[in-house]
């Protein structure tokens, strides 16, 4: 099943405007969505974020509502995500509120990251990655005013990179692999299927000199 572009970050954008939680947490283990990924140090849970529908995780570093927080929020995709890019034309419209694409790395792969900007009060700033989990795809979101939107990029990619787990996307060399195997495998067949015609043309050949003139 595949899994719609679903455009959840406007609900990451409300969690500012919510409280953050206590607990600590320093790794994610999900063995039901099958991945692994390192919470950044200094970050906690937040459950008003889970309160979002869908949300998965929720993380969060200062307080929420003033100029200091960045919030971690992760949502499964309900399927998995091909390779083709998302048109322009599924970017969400939103008064105030400016939208883009960027190409950002998961393990070998170039996967889609949204950008979103509100530069009305109180100004805030998202990044949405969608990660072709095998299982199921998920959305990594990073939100924080826009007086720290310079630190969301990192904070990003640091998560992209501790993010563990097997992807329905093949790599380079696994479409490499596949290739060659099936064209190895097409050889063969026409190997056979020469050597079979050949086979079959010296049989009718020994028949036709042993035929009666």
């Amino acid at each position: 099943m595949n899994a719609g572009r679903s455009t959840w970050w406007l609900a990451v954008v409300a969690l500012g405007l919510l409280h953050g939680g206590t607990a600590r947490a320093d790794v994610i283990r999900d063995e039901a969505l099958g991945f692994t990924m390192t919470v950044p140090e200094g970050f906690v849970d937040y459950a008003p974020g889970r309160e979002q529908q869908g949300t998965a995780y929720a993380y969060v570093k200062g307080e929420p509502g003033t100029t200091n927080f960045a919030i971690i929020g992760i949502k499964p995709m309900g399927g998995t995500i091909g390779r083709e890019p998302l048109p322009p034309s599924e970017l969400p419209q939103a008064d105030g509120i400016k939208f883009d694409l960027r190409r950002e790395k998961w393990n070998s792969f170039d996967i889609e990251v949204l950008v979103g900007v509100a530069q009305q009060e109180p100004g805030i700033a998202v990044l949405v990655a969608q990660v072709p989990l095998r299982r199921q795809a998920i959305q990594v979101a990073v939100t924080a005013p826009l007086a720290r939107q310079a630190e969301l990029l990192p904070l990003l990619r640091s998560l992209l990179a501790s993010l563990d787990g097997p992807s329905n996307w093949q790599t380079d060399k696994e479409r490499s692999l596949k290739a060659g195997k099936l064209i190895g495998g097409v050889a063969v067949l026409l190997g056979l299927a020469a050597w079979a015609i050949v086979r079959w043309r010296k049989r009718r050949t020994a028949a036709e000199d042993s035929a009666p003139t």
